[in-house]
């Protein structure tokens, strides 16, 4: 990651998250980053990526079935800048991709970082 270490992107997101979205979540980071002109496809909802940056994936409700509130959270690698977009469906439907990691389960840090499983 360019700029960027894991401590900071938890900062970064947790700033724009309040304490019980923070509890009742699971945030998920890709450490692949998405360079400038991708387009991410979410449900419905097209993002183009204007800075090479990293997507964060907030479940805000993640024992739900989809659609339920989720946010995405582009931060741009050099500046830290970040995007929000507040959506209802994950950016995939099926297993995580390798590039995916947990950041924090339920507000904790997992002893595992591709420990997905939400009921435990």
């Amino acid at each position: 990651m360019e700029n960027l270490n894991k401590e900071e992107i938890i900062k970064i997101i947790l700033n724009h998250l309040t304490k019980e979205q923070k509890d009742q979540s699971i945030i998920y980071l890709n450490y692949e980053p998405y360079k400038s002109g991708d387009i991410i496809n979410i449900g419905r909802t097209s993002i183009e990526v204007k800075k090479t940056s990293y997507l964060a994936f907030v479940d805000l409700q993640p024992r739900l079935n989809w659609g339920h509130s989720c946010i995405y959270i582009l931060i741009d690698s050099k500046t830290f800048e970040t995007e929000l977009f507040h959506e209802q469906f994950p950016v995939f439907y099926e297993d995580y991709p390798e590039s995916y990691r947990v950041l924090l389960r339920y507000g904790s840090k997992p002893s595992n970082d591709r420990h997905f499983n939400v009921y435990d």
